[in-house]
């Protein structure tokens, strides 16, 4: 008998997942350019990205974390080649 694996999230999940952290990204590009490291606050770019606070620790875990991939996601991958 074959047991199909199911992931956890299902596609709409999934989804959603990624839009959030498309907009969290996005915001914290935005609000990184215009007040600075020490200037942004999480709450802010939370607010910027129409997003509840603790979804930014789940997917970037510290502001130090979401620096790095907004610089990432800023670059793309410029620096990659």
């Amino acid at each position: 008998m074959n047991k199909q694996v199911k992931s956890k999230a299902s596609a709409p999940a999934r989804a959603m997942s990624v839009n959030a952290k498309s907009a969290i990204l996005d915001a914290a590009l935005k609000a990184f350019a215009r007040d600075g490291f020490d200037g942004a606050s999480l709450p802010k770019i939370a607010e910027m990205a129409q997003i509840a606070h603790p979804l930014i620790h789940y997917h970037f875990g510290s502001k130090d974390n979401l620096w790095r991939e907004t610089v990432d996601y800023a670059l793309g991958d410029l620096g990659r080649e």
